[in-house]
């Protein structure tokens, strides 16, 4: 579990990084956000492709409001098991999420913006599968049990988000990007990896 002052220190040095970045200047009220790319849940197994929107809106101190709605599928494989080894499953992740967010333009040049963003997290993990296991009885004979396995709402987390974008305007108030992302959630820390090219449009 990551501590509350690896965290803190993670915020304070995001902060000095942004210092001498110049506030994006710009009568826009709404940004709408939408992006497909890599998703790692940090678990230790597979990974898979995660699809994800937003919705922000500039407050008088020009600091976004946002929220956000993620969903990714991770296929694994039977392991162990006589008769269905390399059979796929899958779990589902969805993820919700409340944004503040502050827009930078780089280099005094309006067309290359930076948009760093911190928030809260929820995560919730839906599956049903059977994992079928094979093992020798005490008389030498091979048996096969199936555990029937389903999510539990107990295994939900919450944390926090750190969310860094790059955009490049393509056309007026329409821009081309990358995100990077990353989840620390409460019960295990760093829980999550995004890395997604993704489409902006301010409003």
């Amino acid at each position: 579990m990551i501590s509350k002052k690896y965290c803190s220190t993670i915020l304070v040095l995001l902060i000095i990084g942004i210092g001498s970045l110049k506030a994006q200047e710009n009568d826009q009220k709404i940004m709408v956000s939408t992006g497909f790319g890599y998703y790692d849940p940090l678990s230790y197994g597979p990974t898979g492709n995660i699809f994800y929107s937003k919705l922000s809106y500039r407050l008088p101190t020009d600091i976004f409001l946002g929220g956000g709605f993620a969903t990714s599928t991770i296929f694994s494989e039977h392991q162990n098991s006589v008769f269905f080894n390399g059979e796929r499953t899958y779990e589902q992740y969805y993820l919700y999420s409340v944004y503040f967010e502050k827009l930078f333009s780089l280099r005094n040049n309006k067309k290359h913006k930076l948009l760093i963003s911190t928030g809260i997290v929820y995560e919730e993990v839906k599956y049903s599968r059977v994992d079928i296991i094979s093992q020798l009885s005490n008389d030498g004979v091979t048996e096969l049990q199936f555990i029937y396995n389903k999510s539990n709402s107990n295994a939900n987390n919450l944390g926090t988000l750190l969310e860094l974008n790059y955009y490049y305007e393509i056309v007026n108030n329409l821009d081309i990007g990358i995100q990077i992302k990353t989840h620390i959630l409460i019960d295990i820390g760093f829980g999550g990896f995004i890395f997604a090219p993704n489409i902006n449009l301010s409003l």
